[in-house]
Formats: C-alpha cells, structure tokens, sequence
C-alpha cells in the first residue's frame, strides 16, 4: 500500500517538473523574441533618423526639383505650398488700436532643422 502511495507520488512530481522545465523553456524563448523583437524596434528608429537626417542634408545641397535625388533612391520633393497663418496682432499703447504685424518669413528646411536641433 505505501509502496504504490510512494510510486504514484513519485510520478506525480516527475510529470510537475516536466510541466516546470516545459514552462522555463517557453519562458526563455519568449524573453528571446521579446528581446528580438525590442532590438529590431530600436534598429528601425534609428534607421528612420538616419533616413531623415540624409534627406535633410540633400535638401540643403540640392534643389527639391534636382533629378538627383533619383540617385539616392529617394522620390523628388513635392513643391512646399503656402499655409495660412492667422496675423499677428499687437497694441499700440498711444491709441490703444490693434494692428496687424506682418507675417513672419517662412523658415527652409536647414533653418528649422537647426532651430530644432538648437
């Protein structure tokens, strides 16, 4: 009687550190695609930055109707259209009146990426 008690708790504990080594294995190679998976993510960014840097640099040295940017693999820059912006307004302090300021210069390229790099 205890013989078979002892036997079936011995099988019992061998099928729950199968069911533990199965889980570890599982565990480990999710860590690994998790890993994978963060690795390639931070891969793609920084490719991304790299892509845009390149495309910011070309835009300082060449024009955006250059056929040259043929040659990089890249598509040729649409031509930028003119966005409304609201006038700036600003008081007089002798009349009290509101003028409009005329609209700021439109930033290129190279300025605002220098201003956003600043």
């Amino acid at each position: 009687m205890r013989l078979r008690r002892w036997r079936r708790l011995r099988r019992y504990r061998e099928a729950l550190l199968a069911r533990a080594d199965t889980a570890r294995s599982e565990l480990a190679a999710a860590n690994v695609a998790a890993r994978e998976k963060q690795t390639r993510d931070q891969s793609e960014r920084a490719l991304r930055v790299a892509i845009w840097l390149i495309c910011t640099l070309l835009n300082w040295k060449i024009g955006p109707s250059d056929s040259r940017w043929l040659l990089f693999g890249l598509n040729i820059p649409k031509p930028k259209t003119a966005t409304p912006t609201a006038p700036a307004l600003t008081a007089q302090p002798t009349t009290g009146k509101v003028l409009p300021l005329p609209p700021p210069e439109p930033l290129t390229v190279a300025e605002s990426f220098l201003a956003a790099v600043a």
